[in-house]
């Protein structure tokens, strides 16, 4: 079985919900896709224990020339970390974006991809609207590790 074939929107907590607009579509994400995410810390998890839990939020990097998020931001007048917040709906208070990190999932496994909705967070409105992923349980023995990229911000 894939890692959360069975987990359905349904089980998913409000606040998580509330993440993104509409209810996003479950997807399956194959060993073969790179996926990213803006990290705060130089390792993606505390510890290299296996069951040391990770962030359930990534986004789909695609291609060794970046995602198309890359090519927007170059367009965006605004510098990469200001627009990435925009867009990512990423306060500072949750992410200080000192690196992104890119990895393969070791195995196939299934997550909820789609729009994130807008944060509202001391009196800044940060607008959302990029495609994120919501992997639920995702420990540090989902990602191959020797796959890692990053890239400081």
């Amino acid at each position: 079985m894939i890692k959360n074939e069975n987990y359905n929107w349904t089980d998913v907590e409000k606040t998580v919900k509330e993440a993104f607009v509409g209810t996003p579509d479950k997807v399956l994400i194959k060993s073969t896709a790179i996926i990213a995410r803006f990290h705060q810390y130089d390792t993606i998890a505390k510890d290299e224990k296996s069951s040391t839990n990770l962030s359930p939020w990534w986004f789909v990097y695609s291609g060794d020339k970046g995602s198309e998020f890359i090519d927007v931001v170059k367009k965006s007048e605004k510098s990469f970390k200001g627009y990435a917040r925009e867009i990512f709906a990423l306060p500072p208070e949750w992410n200080s974006m000192i690196k992104l990190f890119m990895y393969h999932p070791i195995h196939d496994i299934y997550g909820f991809y789609g729009e994130i909705a807008s944060q509202y967070v001391k009196g800044i409105d940060y607008k959302g609207g990029w495609k994120q992923l919501y992997i639920p349980d995702f420990v540090n023995s989902d990602l191959n590790l020797s796959s890692r990229k990053e890239a400081l911000i």
